[in-house]
């Protein structure tokens, strides 16, 4: 029976699980966590997706990127069978480690990035481990301390007020995120989008990249001047906010 083609992002962002082999643990100790945390940080800068919070649990792991290339497949085949080769001569472990396809979901809104973030690192307390706040295994150090490590907590922290609104934004069990309401809101905005693209003559945000630079830049000025953010633009467009910001 053919599996059920991945969902792809529009925005790049995804929440990403891959879980052991009928559930079984996937770490036999800390040298096994600090290797797959190695191997995700070379293989996902090979192929430009970043990571925006992750956890380790003991027989799962979470993860929330941005994965513009769509190259999350080859990545996820990359780390999970160089991990288990090592893993698996180290332990005498044979057959495979991991379930044959990781879960993925799209996240489509900042709203439900924030809530996919909170949720990540509510893992460990909500499994009896131990709070979230000194659980060693996950972004939440980074976020709350400055702490280094694999996440690039720059989005998430300027969406929520720094490293203080991300402490209130976790410890608040209320959800920012309702998809109800965010259904209805992609309809006004995705009309509001379409109005300023057929004035433009252009089909689609994807070919805002491809306008030669005086049409492109005049677009996202109108754009700009409507209201959209440069966050919204850097996600509909995919061109960098760096770029969005000069004009």
């Amino acid at each position: 029976m053919a599996t059920d083609a991945r969902k792809m992002s529009e925005s790049g962002y995804y929440h990403a699980i891959a879980r052991g082999n009928g559930r079984q643990l996937i770490f036999e100790d800390d040298d096994d966590r600090l290797l797959l945390l190695q191997k995700l940080e070379e293989v996902f800068a090979q192929k430009h997706i970043v990571v925006i919070a992750w956890c380790l649990m003991g027989n799962h792991f979470h993860l929330a990127l941005l994965d513009r290339e769509q190259a999350l497949s080859a990545a996820f085949q990359a780390v999970l069978s160089s991990y288990a080769r090592i893993y698996n001569r180290k332990t005498g472990h044979s057959g495979h480690l991991f379930d044959t396809r990781f879960w993925s979901e799209p996240i489509k809104s900042d709203a439900q990035l924030l809530e996919t973030v909170r949720y990540i690192h509510d893992n460990p307390q909500k499994a009896g481990i131990e709070p979230s706040w000194c659980y060693r295994w996950s972004s939440y150090g980074q976020y709350a301390r400055g702490e280094e490590g694999l996440a690039d907590t720059t989005v998430v922290l300027d969406l929520i007020g720094g490293p203080r609104g991300f402490v209130a934004f976790t410890n608040n069990i209320l959800p920012i995120w309702d998809p109800a309401e965010e259904e209805l809101e992609e309809l006004r905005h995705d009309s509001r989008v379409a109005e300023v693209l057929t004035e433009h003559g252009v089909a689609s945000p994807a070919k805002i990249k491809a306008l030669p630079k005086p049409e492109r830049d005049g677009l996202l000025r109108d754009l700009r001047a409507r209201g959209f953010s440069i966050r919204e633009l850097e996600r509909l467009t995919g061109i960098g906010r760096g770029v969005i910001q000069r004009l």
